[in-house]
């Protein structure tokens, strides 16, 4: 009788352990795939365009995966800080950090960004992104390969919304 009130003590706990670990921790490894344009001239005043699309691969620690197929808008207002001119293609892989988050959606929204890229020909960029809405806290680290000329340095802000 003790094994089986034993038994069953464990058994409850187990359930009610598993089923926190399914709803309170927030543990998705997320990278994302892109490839996009830029283009334009900006120098504070000005307009530059830099849009992509992508996929958001996204791995849970029970090997559940989504598929997110995304768009990447870094578009600025006339009056920006950043110094960016010419027209490059961008082709980058992107890991994504996310602190509070219990769903891989939670990662699409407004970014603030950092990037740098250049490119004669063909060049490099790098990009960190980050993500802060309630109770979410992302932030995304870029590598990229630039192919064209140009040159897009500064801070923008970044939207990436699923593509339905």
């Amino acid at each position: 009788m003790k094994k089986l009130m034993l038994s069953a003590i464990v058994t409850m706990f187990m359930s009610m352990a598993t089923q926190a670990a399914d709803t309170l921790i927030p543990a998705w490894a997320c990278n994302l795939n892109f490839k996009g344009q830029a283009q334009g001239f900006q120098v504070i005043l000005g307009k530059f365009d830099a849009n992509a699309v992508g996929t958001l691969t996204c791995v849970s620690p029970f090997a559940e995966v989504k598929k997110i197929p995304v768009r990447i808008n870094m578009s600025t207002k006339i009056l920006a800080p950043r110094i960016a001119l010419g027209k490059f293609d961008i082709y980058g892989e992107a890991a994504q950090i996310a602190l509070f988050s219990n769903e891989p959606e939670d990662l699409l929204g407004s970014y603030i960004v950092a990037v740098g890229q250049g490119a004669l020909v063909a060049g490099a960029g790098v990009m960190t992104a980050v993500h802060a809405t309630i109770p979410h806290l992302t932030m995304q680290v870029s590598v990229q390969f630039v192919r064209g000329f140009g040159l897009n340095v500064g801070v923008t802000k970044m939207t990436l919304e699923e593509i339905k």
